[in-house]
């Protein structure tokens, strides 16, 4: 069994990296570990090849999609040769306003000798701070899918038609996180997992039953809001996705082999 995940920012990308480990771990698959426990190259491509901790004796993995990476086939593959592609991408706005959040901007653009600004003052005016923002925030907040994906922020019409492209002849699977439920049993399908692979937590509340992007959260860490905001109403899906796959299927994956999972 060989996986390649691209971990994308602010996605539940961490959810999701934390079931691919119990996978790996449970059928002692060779991983590819990012020596700072956070990136495997971003935000280059060729820093792929570079930024893993390599297992004496061993040239190719298993598993590739414990830190963030920017997409490259042709320096990944060599690591990962053969297996299953996906990714998760998330609705762009409430991936921007987690992020905002989460990386402090506004704090970054203070420290750069911007001013203090809110969230929708920047909004107005975003071409205004750019220039005080550190150049990771606009990786990360301005179209970062795209530098993900191994382009720049600000695309060429000719390069977002060759994602599109990827996405269809490279991914087997593209993941939602708004829909991570019916994700999850897509993904189960896909691999050839039984349920219990799938997390199981209770749910929790706290205080901010207001926060639009949590109360609704499906599959999300119990107490990590991915919204940048103190966690609301978290829960993860296993019981939901297999509601869903009973309505769905009969839960069959249609592999010609089934792993032993």
């Amino acid at each position: 069994t060989q996986l390649i995940f691209l971990k994308t920012h602010k996605t539940a990308s961490s959810t999701l990296v934390n079931i691919f480990h119990r996978f790996v771990l449970k059928h002692r698959l060779r991983a590819v570990l990012p020596i700072d426990n956070m990136y495997l190259g971003w935000p280059t491509r060729e820093g792929a090849l570079k930024s893993y901790i390599p297992i004496p004796g061993v040239h190719t993995y298993d598993f590739f999609g414990s830190g963030h990476a920017t997409w490259s086939k042709e320096y990944i593959r060599k690591l990962v040769p053969t297996g299953r592609q996906v990714t998760v991408l998330r609705e762009p706005v409430a991936q921007f306003m987690s992020s905002w959040h989460h990386w402090h901007t506004d704090e970054h653009i203070v420290s750069m000798g911007g001013p203090k600004i809110t969230l929708d003052q920047f909004l107005a005016q975003p071409d205004k701070y750019w220039k005080y923002a550190k150049w990771s925030d606009e990786a990360l907040l301005h179209n970062s899918y795209a530098y993900d994906f191994g382009i720049s922020s600000k695309p060429t019409p000719a390069q977002v038609t060759g994602i599109l492209q990827a996405l269809r002849d490279d991914f087997d699977l593209i993941l939602l996180t708004e829909h991570l439920d019916e994700s999850l049993v897509l993904l189960r399908r896909l691999l050839c997992w039984v349920r219990a692979l799938l997390p199981r937590s209770p749910a929790t509340r706290c205080p901010c039953v207001t926060c639009r992007f949590c109360v609704s959260a499906k599959a999300l860490v119990v107490g990590a809001c991915q919204s940048g905001y103190p966690p609301c109403e978290m829960r993860t899906s296993a019981d939901t996705a297999a509601n869903i796959d009973t309505v769905m299927s009969n839960g069959g994956c249609g592999c010609t082999h089934v792993a032993g999972v």
